[in-house]
């Protein structure tokens, strides 16, 4: 995710349509306003923060990890310096063991890769937007493949940008919703390609 300083004042992120559901529950409650972007477009916004001083965002990173301090460093990722930041942070607590202990945590799946041809994914996530196959879904986003949100989960299938594969990723609020997430999913998706395995 990236954040951009607006001129009306305050700031806005940009999270990747990659990232869990709690980002977004997070920064609900803070005044910060959000998006949802594509993953070339996040990581562009996030590359930004690398030095530049395009906008006044003082954090900004992505799901791999990355993450880009502006506020007291240099608006470069360094593990270091976010793992100095952390412990700066637990150290004003009574308690930093229970406080991490109190962070929220959902199952989830890592990045699921489904291999195919080449030229296959786009054309296979195309063919899943038009089905519209998630009725159950709060919503259903499709600026960067099939993201569909459920009140206690959500899944996402996309293209890679730079292989022949279909990204999957699942997040799920308890075990039982990852694992009716993930069938919704593949009740969509092998049909599409039923001689290439899910890897799921």
């Amino acid at each position: 995710m990236a954040w951009e300083r607006r001129e009306r004042g305050g700031f806005y992120y940009y999270r990747s349509i990659r990232d869990g559901r709690r980002v977004r529950k997070v920064y609900l409650g803070t005044g910060v306003l959000g998006a949802v972007a594509a993953e070339k477009d996040a990581l562009r916004r996030a590359d930004r923060e690398r030095g530049r001083k395009e906008s006044g965002a003082p954090l900004a990173g992505e799901m791999s990890g990355h993450i880009f301090f502006k506020e007291r460093w240099y608006g470069f990722d360094d593990a270091l310096y976010c793992g100095a930041r952390l412990l700066e942070i637990l150290s004003k607590e009574k308690h930093p063991g229970q406080t991490l202990e109190n962070l929220p945590d959902s199952p989830s799946t890592p990045e699921l890769n489904w291999k195919l041809s080449e030229g296959e994914p786009h054309a296979l996530i195309e063919k899943l937007q038009s089905n519209n196959p998630f009725p159950q879904a709060a919503r259903v986003l499709t600026i960067d493949g099939v993201r569909a949100d459920y009140a206690d989960g959500f899944g996402l299938a996309r293209a890679s940008n730079t292989s022949p594969v279909i990204v999957l990723r699942f997040e799920g609020a308890d075990d039982k919703a990852l694992a009716r997430i993930k069938e919704e999913f593949r009740k969509a998706l092998q049909p599409l390609k039923p001689d290439a395995p899910l890897p799921f």
